[in-house]
C-alpha cells in the first residue's frame, strides 16, 4: 500500500463482505494513515450487525457502501433490506453510493422512475444528504438504461431537495469524501 500511495488519483480500495470477511486491523492501520477509503459491497448472508459493530471500531476510516446494499429492485424493498441499511447508516463515517439500483432486479429496460422512489426514500431517510453520493453505475447500467435516464430519475427524485443538498449529492459529498 505505500507503494501505491505515490499514485494520487488511488483514493481507496474495495472489499466484499460475504462470510463476514474484512480485512486484518494491520490492513485498516494502512488505509488510515494513508487516508484511503474501503468501499464495502454488501453480498448475500453478510451479518450487518457484525459489520455495523466492525465499522464502530475504526471511527476515523471513511467506509462507502457500494450499489445501496445491492437491494432486489424488481419488487419493492423487503423489510430485510430496509433493517440493514437502517442499521448500517447509524455509522457516521459510512457513506453510500447511490448506484446499482438499475441494474439490482435485471429489470432488462423495462422499468420506471417511481419503482426506485420507494428505495430512494430510504436511503435519503437514512443516511441523509451529507453522506450519499451520486455513481453513474457506467457501464453496468447501459444493462437496464443509459446514462441520460439514470441520472435524470435522480435529478427529478431530487427536486424537493435545496440547491444545497443537490450539490452535496451530486459532487460536493463525493469530492469531500474521496478527498478530490
Amino acid at each position: 500500500m505505500q507503494d501505491l500511495h505515490q499514485y494520487t488519483p488511488l483514493k481507496g480500495f474495495k472489499t466484499g463482505t460475504a462470510n463476514g470477511t474484512k480485512p486484518p486491523g494491520e490492513i485498516m492501520d494502512l488505509l488510515h494513515n494513508f487516508q484511503y477509503s474501503l468501499d464495502l459491497s454488501l453480498e448475500a448472508g453478510t451479518d450487518t450487525n457484525a459489520l455495523s459493530q466492525w465499522i464502530t471500531t475504526y471511527p476515523d476510516q471513511p467506509f462507502i457502501l457500494q450499489n445501496c446494499g445491492n437491494p432486489d429492485t424488481k419488487q419493492a424493498p423487503s423489510s430485510v433490506w430496509e433493517n440493514q441499511i437502517r442499521e448500517l447508516a447509524k455509522n457516521e463515517n459510512l457513506s453510500c453510493k447511490i448506484a446499482g439500483l438499475l441494474t439490482g432486479g435485471s429489470h432488462a429496460k423495462s422499468w420506471k422512475p417511481a419503482d426506485f422512489y420507494p428505495f430512494l426514500e430510504i436511503l435519503f431517510d437514512s443516511f441523509g444528504t451529507e453522506r450519499l453520493m451520486f455513481a453513474s453505475d457506467w457501464p453496468f447500467l447501459l444493462l437496464a438504461g443509459i446514462y441520460v435516464q439514470w441520472k435524470s430519475l435522480l435529478e427529478k427524485f431530487t427536486e424537493k431537495f435545496t440547491p444545497e443538498d443537490r450539490d452535496k449529492f451530486f459532487g460536493e459529498n463525493a469530492a469531500r469524501i474521496y478527498r478530490l
